[in-house]
């Protein structure tokens, strides 16, 4: 391979770089991912599971088929496509106005669209100068790449199931200490109808994943209109004030406890408990919450 030929490779395997750590990342903040693409109001919560585990592996094998070098002409038409797709959705976005994290990079890594579109302008560039290089058609490498991917999917399912799959196999809260301090709780008491079911949900103002819970409660509440909610929370308000910041959730009515009072009531957070006049009549944690259990908690 000439001086030139390796130059226009090394060109084209960044491309393929920037692609599998893309997915890379996005995998690893999956539970972030998937509430983006559920929060657009346009796949149930199910399909955006699936969806989102779907874009995540075909970012992936573009990125090993760049990295390959196989089917040159193919893979770039692809690779365009791909690229105009994304733009098409980012430039909606900026119109919109939306200016926070577009997710392209996960959710650690802030990007907002108009930076990631610069930065699909840029990677449309690189492929269309590397599409100069010279073409590889090696079937043992078509071979591995294709097993990569298949086993790549496989795993992936494997480590992180859609929550679809997900079963509740402990209790998850102690029932008779909730109900009993709902019974002398004054807040709930006063500031919500306890004849009426209520979300109640047990929260620590440190769990990620109870930040995220209130996100994805939030995004469904959008959605399901006559649902009332009541928060627990290990922490103080100040916390509880920055809890809601940062799961982009609204402020509900809630009581902050000591941390010996809060853990009498669960043995693990985040929970939401269906409550009835009292009465705990379902519990579901973060993995188990869908649309049909908020529903089932709406009060005509």
């Amino acid at each position: 391979m000439t001086r030139k030929g390796i130059i226009l490779y090394a060109v084209r395997a960044l491309v393929g770089i920037v692609f599998i750590i893309s997915a890379v990342l996005k995998f690893i903040g999956i539970d972030a991912f998937e509430l983006y693409i559920y929060g657009f109001d346009i796949l149930n919560l199910d399909l955006s599971y699936l969806f989102a585990r779907m874009l995540i592996l075909g970012e992936f094998a573009l990125g090993l088929w760049l990295l390959s070098n196989q089917n040159k002409s193919v893979c770039n038409k692809l690779t365009y496509a791909i690229l105009a797709a994304f733009s098409i959705f980012l430039i909606i976005q900026i119109i919109r106005g939306e200016e926070g994290n577009c997710h392209c990079m996960g959710e650690d890594i802030n990007i907002s669209p108009l930076n990631s579109l610069l930065k699909n302008i840029l990677l449309f560039a690189l492929t269309w100068v590397s599409s100069k290089a010279a073409n590889y058609d090696n079937k043992y490498i078509k071979l591995t790449i294709f097993l990569l991917f298949i086993c790549t999917g496989v795993a992936m399912f494997m480590v992180s199931p859609p929550d679809t799959w997900a079963e509740e196999k402990l209790q998850l809260c102690h029932n008779d200490e909730l109900e009993k301090f709902l019974q002398t709780d004054n807040i709930y008491n006063t500031q919500t109808d306890r004849k009426k079911k209520t979300i109640v949900c047990l929260l620590s103002t440190s769990c990620k994943i109870c930040k995220l819970s209130a996100r994805k409660l939030q995004i469904i509440l959008d959605k399901t209109k006559g649902v009332q909610v009541y928060e627990i929370f290990d922490g103080t308000e100040e916390e509880v004030n920055n809890f809601w910041k940062e799961s982009q959730s609204n402020q509900q009515a809630h009581k902050t406890l000591p941390s010996d009072s809060f853990w009498l009531m669960t043995g693990s957070v985040p929970v939401f408990a269906i409550v009835e006049d009292g009465k705990v009549t379902e519990a579901f944690s973060y993995r188990t919450m869908n649309e049909k259990k908020i529903e089932s908690a709406k009060n005509n």
